[in-house]
Protein backbone atom coordinates (compact mmCIF):
# COMPACT_ATOMS: atom_id res chain seq x y z
CA UNK A 1 0.00 0.00 0.00
CA UNK A 2 1.38 3.37 -1.05
CA UNK A 3 1.83 6.09 1.48
CA UNK A 4 0.06 9.43 1.08
CA UNK A 5 3.40 11.09 0.32
CA UNK A 6 4.18 8.60 -2.46
CA UNK A 7 0.74 9.11 -4.02
CA UNK A 8 1.22 12.86 -3.91
CA UNK A 9 4.58 12.60 -5.70
CA UNK A 10 3.11 10.39 -8.44
CA UNK A 11 0.18 12.76 -8.97
CA UNK A 12 2.54 15.72 -9.19
CA UNK A 13 4.71 13.84 -11.68
CA UNK A 14 1.69 13.11 -13.89
CA UNK A 15 0.65 16.80 -13.77
CA UNK A 16 4.10 17.99 -14.75
CA UNK A 17 4.25 15.45 -17.60
CA UNK A 18 0.84 16.58 -18.83
CA UNK A 19 1.93 20.20 -18.82
CA UNK A 20 5.11 19.34 -20.76
CA UNK A 21 3.10 17.40 -23.35
CA UNK A 22 0.64 20.27 -23.69
CA UNK A 23 3.45 22.79 -24.19
CA UNK A 24 5.13 20.60 -26.78
CA UNK A 25 1.87 20.10 -28.68
CA UNK A 26 1.18 23.82 -28.55
CA UNK A 27 4.65 24.53 -29.89
CA UNK A 28 4.03 22.16 -32.78
CA UNK A 29 0.55 23.49 -33.49
CA UNK A 30 1.48 27.18 -33.33
CA UNK A 31 4.19 28.29 -35.78
CA UNK A 32 6.87 30.69 -34.61
CA UNK A 33 6.40 34.45 -34.83
CA UNK A 34 8.86 34.48 -37.71
CA UNK A 35 6.87 31.83 -39.56
CA UNK A 36 3.71 33.85 -38.92
CA UNK A 37 5.23 37.06 -40.27
CA UNK A 38 2.87 38.49 -42.86
CA UNK A 39 4.27 38.93 -46.34
CA UNK A 40 3.13 40.96 -49.32
CA UNK A 41 4.07 41.39 -52.98
CA UNK A 42 7.32 43.07 -53.97
CA UNK A 43 6.99 44.80 -57.34
CA UNK A 44 9.83 45.30 -59.82
CA UNK A 45 10.49 48.40 -61.88
CA UNK A 46 12.66 47.95 -64.99
CA UNK A 47 14.78 45.01 -63.70
CA UNK A 48 17.99 44.75 -65.73
CA UNK A 49 19.92 41.91 -64.13
CA UNK A 50 19.27 38.63 -62.32
CA UNK A 51 21.83 36.12 -61.10
CA UNK A 52 21.90 33.08 -58.82
CA UNK A 53 24.73 32.49 -56.37
CA UNK A 54 25.34 29.73 -53.86
CA UNK A 55 26.95 30.63 -50.55
CA UNK A 56 27.40 28.16 -47.69
CA UNK A 57 25.28 25.65 -49.59
CA UNK A 58 22.30 28.02 -50.03
CA UNK A 59 21.37 29.33 -53.48
CA UNK A 60 19.74 32.76 -53.68
CA UNK A 61 18.74 35.16 -56.44
CA UNK A 62 20.06 38.70 -56.81
CA UNK A 63 18.09 41.22 -58.86
CA UNK A 64 19.12 44.69 -60.02
CA UNK A 65 15.72 46.41 -59.62
CA UNK A 66 16.91 49.37 -61.63
CA UNK A 67 13.82 51.57 -61.67
CA UNK A 68 13.38 51.22 -57.91
CA UNK A 69 17.04 52.09 -57.22
CA UNK A 70 17.72 48.93 -55.24
CA UNK A 71 19.18 45.44 -55.34
CA UNK A 72 17.04 42.60 -54.00
CA UNK A 73 18.29 39.31 -52.59
CA UNK A 74 15.63 36.63 -52.28
CA UNK A 75 15.46 32.93 -51.45
CA UNK A 76 14.36 30.25 -53.91
CA UNK A 77 10.72 30.90 -53.00
CA UNK A 78 11.03 34.57 -53.91
CA UNK A 79 10.94 35.92 -50.35
CA UNK A 80 13.27 38.91 -50.11
CA UNK A 81 15.80 38.74 -47.27
CA UNK A 82 17.94 41.78 -48.16
CA UNK A 83 17.29 45.04 -50.00
CA UNK A 84 20.20 47.40 -50.66
CA UNK A 85 19.61 50.95 -51.98
CA UNK A 86 21.82 51.87 -54.96
CA UNK A 87 21.21 54.60 -57.49
CA UNK A 88 20.43 53.23 -61.00
CA UNK A 89 21.85 49.70 -60.49
CA UNK A 90 22.13 47.79 -63.77
CA UNK A 91 24.30 44.75 -62.89
CA UNK A 92 25.07 42.70 -59.79
CA UNK A 93 27.64 40.06 -58.84
CA UNK A 94 28.70 38.11 -55.75
CA UNK A 95 32.19 36.87 -54.88
CA UNK A 96 33.23 33.65 -53.14
CA UNK A 97 32.95 35.28 -49.73
CA UNK A 98 29.32 36.30 -50.26
CA UNK A 99 30.19 39.97 -50.76
CA UNK A 100 27.87 41.84 -53.12
CA UNK A 101 29.02 44.09 -55.97
CA UNK A 102 26.62 46.44 -57.72
CA UNK A 103 27.31 48.46 -60.86
CA UNK A 104 25.72 51.92 -60.91
CA UNK A 105 25.22 53.30 -64.42
CA UNK A 106 24.94 56.88 -65.63
CA UNK A 107 26.90 60.08 -65.04
CA UNK A 108 28.09 58.81 -61.66
CA UNK A 109 28.92 55.26 -62.79
CA UNK A 110 30.61 53.29 -60.04
CA UNK A 111 31.10 49.87 -58.52
CA UNK A 112 29.57 49.55 -55.04
CA UNK A 113 30.84 46.84 -52.70
CA UNK A 114 28.75 45.51 -49.79
CA UNK A 115 29.19 42.71 -47.30
CA UNK A 116 26.61 39.96 -47.06
CA UNK A 117 24.53 42.00 -44.60
CA UNK A 118 24.38 45.00 -46.95
CA UNK A 119 26.98 47.11 -45.17
CA UNK A 120 29.71 48.90 -47.09
CA UNK A 121 32.94 46.97 -47.57
CA UNK A 122 36.22 48.60 -46.61
CA UNK A 123 38.22 48.64 -49.84
CA UNK A 124 42.01 48.75 -49.84
CA UNK A 125 44.40 49.54 -52.68
CA UNK A 126 47.31 47.30 -53.59
CA UNK A 127 49.63 49.64 -51.64
CA UNK A 128 47.56 49.31 -48.46
CA UNK A 129 45.83 52.69 -48.71
CA UNK A 130 42.10 52.96 -48.13
CA UNK A 131 40.01 53.70 -51.20
CA UNK A 132 36.59 55.09 -51.98
CA UNK A 133 33.50 52.90 -52.07
CA UNK A 134 31.98 53.07 -54.65
CA UNK A 135 34.88 52.89 -57.08
CA UNK A 136 34.68 55.66 -59.68
CA UNK A 137 34.52 53.60 -62.88
CA UNK A 138 34.48 56.59 -65.23
CA UNK A 139 37.87 57.67 -63.89
CA UNK A 140 39.35 54.19 -63.53
CA UNK A 141 38.39 53.13 -67.06
CA UNK A 142 39.38 56.52 -68.51
CA UNK A 143 36.12 57.01 -70.39
CA UNK A 144 36.96 59.47 -73.18
CA UNK A 145 35.33 62.85 -73.64
CA UNK A 146 33.23 63.12 -76.81
CA UNK A 147 32.31 66.69 -77.67
CA UNK A 148 28.63 67.53 -77.20
CA UNK A 149 27.93 64.14 -75.56
CA UNK A 150 27.69 63.36 -71.82
CA UNK A 151 30.48 61.37 -70.20
CA UNK A 152 28.69 58.34 -68.82
CA UNK A 153 28.75 54.55 -68.59
CA UNK A 154 25.94 52.04 -68.91
CA UNK A 155 27.18 48.80 -67.34
CA UNK A 156 25.51 45.81 -68.98
CA UNK A 157 27.03 42.75 -67.33
CA UNK A 158 29.24 42.12 -64.31
CA UNK A 159 31.19 39.16 -62.94
CA UNK A 160 33.49 39.33 -59.90
CA UNK A 161 35.91 36.49 -59.21
CA UNK A 162 39.15 35.78 -57.40
CA UNK A 163 42.31 35.24 -59.44
CA UNK A 164 45.97 34.54 -58.75
CA UNK A 165 48.73 36.92 -59.80
CA UNK A 166 51.20 34.70 -61.73
CA UNK A 167 54.11 36.97 -60.76
CA UNK A 168 53.78 36.71 -56.99
CA UNK A 169 51.02 34.06 -56.53
CA UNK A 170 48.93 36.53 -54.55
CA UNK A 171 45.14 36.29 -54.74
CA UNK A 172 43.24 39.37 -55.93
CA UNK A 173 39.64 40.19 -56.81
CA UNK A 174 38.88 40.97 -60.43
CA UNK A 175 35.75 42.54 -61.95
CA UNK A 176 34.84 41.75 -65.56
CA UNK A 177 32.15 43.85 -67.17
CA UNK A 178 30.77 45.21 -70.40
CA UNK A 179 29.78 48.85 -70.57
CA UNK A 180 28.33 51.25 -73.10
CA UNK A 181 29.54 54.84 -73.51
CA UNK A 182 29.66 57.53 -76.16
CA UNK A 183 32.45 57.11 -78.67
CA UNK A 184 33.38 57.19 -82.34
CA UNK A 185 31.41 54.78 -84.51
CA UNK A 186 33.10 55.71 -87.79
CA UNK A 187 35.85 58.15 -88.78
CA UNK A 188 35.09 59.00 -92.42
CA UNK A 189 32.85 60.85 -91.95
CA UNK A 190 33.12 61.10 -88.17
CA UNK A 191 29.97 59.80 -86.47
CA UNK A 192 29.39 59.25 -82.78
CA UNK A 193 27.11 57.11 -80.69
CA UNK A 194 26.99 54.48 -77.97
CA UNK A 195 29.65 51.78 -78.32
CA UNK A 196 30.28 48.68 -76.20
CA UNK A 197 33.54 48.11 -74.37
CA UNK A 198 34.82 44.97 -72.66
CA UNK A 199 36.73 45.74 -69.47
CA UNK A 200 38.37 44.23 -66.43
CA UNK A 201 39.47 45.96 -63.24
CA UNK A 202 41.44 44.65 -60.31
CA UNK A 203 39.57 45.83 -57.26
CA UNK A 204 42.78 46.76 -55.51
CA UNK A 205 43.31 49.18 -58.44
CA UNK A 206 46.58 47.49 -59.40
CA UNK A 207 45.55 47.13 -63.03
CA UNK A 208 42.81 47.35 -65.64
CA UNK A 209 42.19 46.58 -69.28
CA UNK A 210 39.60 47.35 -71.91
CA UNK A 211 38.88 46.60 -75.54
CA UNK A 212 36.20 47.35 -78.10
CA UNK A 213 33.23 45.04 -78.62
CA UNK A 214 30.25 44.65 -80.90
CA UNK A 215 26.78 46.06 -80.55
CA UNK A 216 23.84 44.50 -78.70
CA UNK A 217 23.67 43.27 -75.10
CA UNK A 218 26.94 41.35 -74.53
CA UNK A 219 27.39 39.52 -71.27
CA UNK A 220 29.34 37.24 -68.96
CA UNK A 221 28.55 34.07 -67.06
CA UNK A 222 30.71 32.13 -64.63
CA UNK A 223 31.52 28.44 -65.01
CA UNK A 224 31.39 26.41 -61.80
CA UNK A 225 35.16 25.88 -61.98
CA UNK A 226 35.86 29.62 -62.19
CA UNK A 227 36.21 29.87 -65.97
CA UNK A 228 34.54 32.84 -67.62
CA UNK A 229 31.90 32.56 -70.34
CA UNK A 230 32.00 35.58 -72.62
CA UNK A 231 29.34 36.51 -75.18
CA UNK A 232 30.97 39.49 -76.81
CA UNK A 233 28.67 40.78 -79.52
CA UNK A 234 29.80 38.44 -82.31
CA UNK A 235 31.24 35.37 -80.56
CA UNK A 236 30.91 33.09 -77.54
CA UNK A 237 34.04 32.06 -75.64
CA UNK A 238 34.74 29.79 -72.68
CA UNK A 239 38.14 30.39 -71.04
CA UNK A 240 40.78 28.02 -72.43
CA UNK A 241 38.15 25.59 -73.78
CA UNK A 242 36.62 26.88 -77.02
CA UNK A 243 35.20 29.83 -78.91
CA UNK A 244 32.47 29.85 -81.50
CA UNK A 245 31.24 32.39 -84.04
CA UNK A 246 27.61 32.21 -85.24
CA UNK A 247 28.47 34.00 -88.50
CA UNK A 248 27.80 37.24 -90.35
CA UNK A 249 24.52 38.96 -89.59
CA UNK A 250 24.35 37.57 -86.05
CA UNK A 251 24.83 39.58 -82.88
CA UNK A 252 25.33 37.63 -79.66
CA UNK A 253 24.09 38.99 -76.35
CA UNK A 254 23.47 37.83 -72.80
CA UNK A 255 24.44 34.26 -71.92
CA UNK A 256 23.25 31.66 -69.39
CA UNK A 257 24.65 28.20 -68.69
CA UNK A 258 22.79 25.04 -67.66
CA UNK A 259 25.43 22.99 -65.86
CA UNK A 260 23.05 20.06 -65.32
CA UNK A 261 22.12 19.66 -68.98
CA UNK A 262 25.52 20.98 -70.15
CA UNK A 263 23.83 23.51 -72.43
CA UNK A 264 24.37 27.23 -72.88
CA UNK A 265 21.79 29.78 -73.99
CA UNK A 266 22.64 32.99 -75.87
CA UNK A 267 20.50 35.96 -76.90
CA UNK A 268 20.86 36.38 -80.67
CA UNK A 269 20.02 39.59 -82.53
CA UNK A 270 18.51 40.96 -79.29
CA UNK A 271 15.18 39.07 -79.46
CA UNK A 272 15.97 35.41 -80.16
CA UNK A 273 17.60 32.79 -77.97
CA UNK A 274 19.90 30.13 -79.41
CA UNK A 275 21.31 27.17 -77.51
CA UNK A 276 23.62 24.21 -77.86
CA UNK A 277 25.41 21.58 -75.81
CA UNK A 278 28.98 22.16 -74.70
CA UNK A 279 29.54 18.52 -73.72
CA UNK A 280 32.90 17.49 -75.18
CA UNK A 281 33.47 20.91 -76.73
CA UNK A 282 37.00 22.12 -77.49
CA UNK A 283 38.81 24.33 -79.97
CA UNK A 284 38.90 21.39 -82.37
CA UNK A 285 35.28 20.43 -81.66
CA UNK A 286 33.37 23.70 -81.45
CA UNK A 287 29.63 23.67 -80.75
CA UNK A 288 27.16 25.19 -83.21
CA UNK A 289 24.40 27.41 -81.85
CA UNK A 290 20.88 26.42 -82.89
CA UNK A 291 17.62 28.47 -82.84
CA UNK A 292 15.49 27.81 -79.76
CA UNK A 293 13.03 30.63 -79.07
CA UNK A 294 11.78 33.95 -80.44
CA UNK A 295 11.08 36.07 -77.37
CA UNK A 296 9.27 38.80 -79.28
CA UNK A 297 6.79 36.44 -80.92
CA UNK A 298 6.17 34.14 -77.97
CA UNK A 299 6.41 36.36 -74.90
CA UNK A 300 6.47 39.98 -76.12
CA UNK A 301 9.94 40.56 -74.67
CA UNK A 302 11.36 43.26 -76.92
CA UNK A 303 14.94 43.16 -75.60
CA UNK A 304 16.08 40.98 -72.67
CA UNK A 305 18.75 42.50 -70.45
CA UNK A 306 19.82 39.32 -68.64
CA UNK A 307 19.48 35.52 -68.66
CA UNK A 308 20.07 33.17 -65.73
CA UNK A 309 19.51 29.50 -64.94
CA UNK A 310 17.83 29.08 -61.57
CA UNK A 311 18.23 26.27 -59.04
CA UNK A 312 14.91 24.88 -60.32
CA UNK A 313 16.61 24.40 -63.71
CA UNK A 314 14.47 27.07 -65.38
CA UNK A 315 15.58 30.00 -67.53
CA UNK A 316 14.94 33.45 -66.04
CA UNK A 317 14.70 36.34 -68.55
CA UNK A 318 14.55 39.99 -67.50
CA UNK A 319 11.89 42.05 -69.29
CA UNK A 320 12.63 45.61 -68.16
CA UNK A 321 10.00 47.45 -70.26
CA UNK A 322 7.22 45.36 -68.70
CA UNK A 323 8.66 45.38 -65.16
CA UNK A 324 8.88 41.60 -64.91
CA UNK A 325 11.08 38.53 -65.06
CA UNK A 326 9.73 35.69 -67.18
CA UNK A 327 10.56 32.09 -66.25
CA UNK A 328 10.77 29.48 -69.03
CA UNK A 329 11.03 25.70 -69.07
CA UNK A 330 14.18 24.26 -70.61
CA UNK A 331 12.25 22.00 -72.97
CA UNK A 332 12.53 21.89 -76.75
CA UNK A 333 10.29 24.91 -77.33
CA UNK A 334 10.94 27.03 -74.24
CA UNK A 335 7.41 26.85 -72.87
CA UNK A 336 6.16 29.41 -70.37
CA UNK A 337 6.52 28.49 -66.71
CA UNK A 338 5.55 31.66 -64.84
CA UNK A 339 6.27 35.31 -64.19
CA UNK A 340 8.59 35.53 -61.18
CA UNK A 341 6.67 36.46 -58.07
CA UNK A 342 8.57 38.22 -55.27
CA UNK A 343 7.40 38.89 -51.74
CA UNK A 344 8.72 40.64 -48.67
CA UNK A 345 7.62 40.89 -45.08
CA UNK A 346 4.81 43.40 -44.75
CA UNK A 347 6.39 46.49 -43.39
CA UNK A 348 4.88 49.70 -42.09
CA UNK A 349 6.64 52.57 -43.87
CA UNK A 350 9.18 54.63 -41.95
CA UNK A 351 8.77 58.35 -41.31
CA UNK A 352 11.05 61.02 -42.79
CA UNK A 353 10.90 64.19 -40.72
CA UNK A 354 11.68 67.78 -41.64
CA UNK A 355 14.56 69.82 -40.29
CA UNK A 356 16.56 73.02 -40.86
CA UNK A 357 20.23 73.51 -41.69
CA UNK A 358 21.75 76.99 -41.52
CA UNK A 359 24.81 78.45 -43.15
CA UNK A 360 26.51 81.71 -43.93
CA UNK A 361 26.47 83.59 -47.19
CA UNK A 362 29.22 82.33 -49.48
CA UNK A 363 29.73 79.13 -47.46
CA UNK A 364 28.55 75.57 -48.16
CA UNK A 365 26.33 73.64 -45.78
CA UNK A 366 27.59 70.14 -44.94
CA UNK A 367 24.99 67.51 -44.09
CA UNK A 368 25.67 64.17 -42.43
CA UNK A 369 23.97 60.93 -41.55
CA UNK A 370 22.97 62.06 -38.08
CA UNK A 371 20.97 64.97 -39.56
CA UNK A 372 18.65 62.45 -41.20
CA UNK A 373 18.80 59.80 -38.47
CA UNK A 374 17.65 62.35 -35.89
CA UNK A 375 14.46 62.88 -37.91
CA UNK A 376 13.92 59.25 -38.88
CA UNK A 377 11.56 56.87 -37.11
CA UNK A 378 10.18 53.45 -37.91
CA UNK A 379 7.12 51.80 -36.31
CA UNK A 380 8.72 48.36 -36.73
CA UNK A 381 12.04 49.38 -35.24
CA UNK A 382 13.90 48.90 -38.51
CA UNK A 383 17.16 50.74 -39.03
CA UNK A 384 17.52 53.41 -41.71
CA UNK A 385 19.36 52.03 -44.74
CA UNK A 386 19.38 55.18 -46.85
CA UNK A 387 17.40 57.99 -48.39
CA UNK A 388 16.09 59.03 -51.78
CA UNK A 389 16.38 62.68 -52.78
CA UNK A 390 12.98 63.51 -54.27
CA UNK A 391 13.44 67.16 -55.24
CA UNK A 392 16.52 69.34 -55.56
CA UNK A 393 17.10 72.74 -53.93
CA UNK A 394 17.02 75.98 -55.91
CA UNK A 395 19.73 78.68 -55.70
CA UNK A 396 22.58 76.20 -55.43
CA UNK A 397 23.87 72.66 -55.94
CA UNK A 398 23.37 69.59 -53.80
CA UNK A 399 26.33 67.26 -54.32
CA UNK A 400 27.56 63.92 -53.00
CA UNK A 401 31.32 63.46 -52.78
CA UNK A 402 31.73 66.33 -55.25
CA UNK A 403 29.24 64.98 -57.83
CA UNK A 404 25.89 66.78 -58.33
CA UNK A 405 22.96 64.80 -56.96
CA UNK A 406 20.18 63.91 -59.40
CA UNK A 407 16.46 63.98 -58.58
CA UNK A 408 15.27 60.54 -57.37
CA UNK A 409 18.84 59.52 -56.53
CA UNK A 410 19.20 56.88 -53.81
CA UNK A 411 21.95 57.40 -51.23
CA UNK A 412 23.05 54.76 -48.75
CA UNK A 413 23.11 55.81 -45.08
CA UNK A 414 26.87 55.33 -44.88
CA UNK A 415 27.40 57.83 -47.73
CA UNK A 416 25.34 60.70 -46.30
CA UNK A 417 28.36 62.34 -44.67
CA UNK A 418 29.48 63.41 -48.15
CA UNK A 419 26.30 65.41 -48.87
CA UNK A 420 26.89 69.16 -49.33
CA UNK A 421 24.75 72.11 -50.41
CA UNK A 422 26.72 74.86 -52.14
CA UNK A 423 24.66 78.08 -52.55
CA UNK A 424 24.94 80.28 -55.59
CA UNK A 425 27.44 83.10 -55.22
CA UNK A 426 26.08 86.20 -53.45
CA UNK A 427 22.76 84.46 -52.73
CA UNK A 428 21.11 84.42 -49.33
CA UNK A 429 17.72 83.20 -48.24
CA UNK A 430 15.84 79.92 -47.83
CA UNK A 431 15.55 76.95 -50.16
CA UNK A 432 14.85 73.26 -49.58
CA UNK A 433 14.94 69.71 -50.89
CA UNK A 434 12.72 66.74 -50.05
CA UNK A 435 13.75 63.24 -49.01
CA UNK A 436 12.25 59.81 -48.46
CA UNK A 437 13.64 57.41 -45.86
CA UNK A 438 14.39 53.75 -46.67
CA UNK A 439 14.27 51.21 -43.84
CA UNK A 440 16.12 47.90 -43.59
CA UNK A 441 12.94 46.11 -44.65
CA UNK A 442 13.14 47.75 -48.06
CA UNK A 443 10.24 50.19 -47.61
CA UNK A 444 10.36 53.93 -48.33
CA UNK A 445 8.42 56.49 -46.33
CA UNK A 446 5.10 57.50 -47.87
CA UNK A 447 5.52 61.22 -47.21
CA UNK A 448 8.66 63.19 -47.98
CA UNK A 449 10.46 65.14 -45.31
CA UNK A 450 11.75 68.63 -46.07
CA UNK A 451 15.26 69.89 -45.44
CA UNK A 452 15.21 73.70 -45.24
CA UNK A 453 18.52 75.28 -46.15
CA UNK A 454 18.87 78.80 -44.80
CA UNK A 455 21.77 80.90 -46.01
CA UNK A 456 21.93 83.88 -43.71
CA UNK A 457 22.10 87.24 -45.48
CA UNK A 458 24.07 89.62 -43.30
CA UNK A 459 21.65 92.21 -41.93
CA UNK A 460 18.50 90.17 -42.63
CA UNK A 461 17.28 89.33 -39.14
CA UNK A 462 13.57 89.00 -39.88
CA UNK A 463 14.12 86.37 -42.60
CA UNK A 464 12.39 88.20 -45.46
CA UNK A 465 15.41 87.77 -47.75
CA UNK A 466 16.30 91.47 -47.88
CA UNK A 467 18.15 94.06 -45.79
CA UNK A 468 15.65 96.80 -44.92
CA UNK A 469 14.93 99.47 -42.26
CA UNK A 470 12.83 96.82 -40.49
CA UNK A 471 16.05 95.01 -39.62
CA UNK A 472 17.62 98.24 -38.32
CA UNK A 473 14.49 98.81 -36.20
CA UNK A 474 15.06 95.45 -34.52
CA UNK A 475 18.45 96.71 -33.33
CA UNK A 476 16.90 99.85 -31.87
CA UNK A 477 14.21 97.86 -30.02
CA UNK A 478 16.82 95.37 -28.79
CA UNK A 479 19.10 98.10 -27.45
CA UNK A 480 16.14 99.68 -25.61
CA UNK A 481 15.33 96.32 -24.01
CA UNK A 482 11.93 96.02 -25.68
CA UNK A 483 12.66 92.72 -27.46
CA UNK A 484 15.04 89.79 -27.26
CA UNK A 485 16.84 88.36 -30.26
CA UNK A 486 17.84 84.80 -31.06
CA UNK A 487 21.47 83.81 -31.49
CA UNK A 488 20.94 83.59 -35.25
CA UNK A 489 19.42 87.09 -35.34
CA UNK A 490 22.25 88.53 -33.28
CA UNK A 491 24.79 87.00 -35.65
CA UNK A 492 22.92 88.40 -38.68
CA UNK A 493 22.73 91.91 -37.15
CA UNK A 494 26.38 92.11 -36.09
CA UNK A 495 27.33 93.86 -39.32
CA UNK A 496 30.86 94.84 -38.34
CA UNK A 497 31.45 91.46 -36.70
CA UNK A 498 32.86 92.94 -33.51
CA UNK A 499 30.83 90.54 -31.36
CA UNK A 500 28.25 93.16 -30.34
CA UNK A 501 25.04 94.58 -31.81
CA UNK A 502 25.17 98.38 -31.62
CA UNK A 503 23.78 101.48 -33.32
CA UNK A 504 26.78 101.29 -35.65
CA UNK A 505 25.33 98.05 -37.04
CA UNK A 506 21.97 99.79 -37.58
CA UNK A 507 23.76 102.55 -39.50
CA UNK A 508 25.46 99.97 -41.73
CA UNK A 509 22.11 98.35 -42.47
CA UNK A 510 20.59 101.72 -43.49
CA UNK A 511 23.59 102.48 -45.71
CA UNK A 512 23.09 99.12 -47.49
CA UNK A 513 19.39 99.86 -47.90
CA UNK A 514 20.12 103.35 -49.28
CA UNK A 515 22.73 101.95 -51.68
CA UNK A 516 25.64 103.66 -49.98
CA UNK A 517 27.28 100.38 -48.98
CA UNK A 518 27.30 96.72 -49.94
Amino acid sequence: MLSKGTKRVKELTRCVAAVIVFVLLAALALPSQEANAAVGPLYLNSPQDIKFYTYNGITEMYIADTGNNRVIRADQDGLANLIVPVNNPTAVAVDQGGNIYVAESGLTAGLHAFNRDGGLLSLVKHNGQAMDNPIDLITQMMVPVVQNYPKLMNIKSLIVRQKINPNNQQVYTDANFYYESYGTISYFPATYGMVNTKASLRLDLSGSSRGSSGQGEPGFALHFDGKLWDSGGHYVDLDSVFNTFPGDGYSTGEIAVDFIGEMFYVVMNKTKIYRTSYNGASYSNRPTLQPWLNLTDDYSISEPHALAIGPDNKLYVTDAPQNRIVVLNLDDTGTFNRVLSLTSELNDPPIAGSFIKRGKKGHAIALNGSDFLNYYSDPNGHAMKGIRVVTLPAHGTLSLAGVPVQAEQAIAEASLNGLIFTPDAAWGGTTFFEWLALDSGGTYSETAGKVELIIGLKGDANGDGAVTPADALLITKYLKGKITLTADQLEALDMDEDGEVTEADATLIMNIYMGNAT
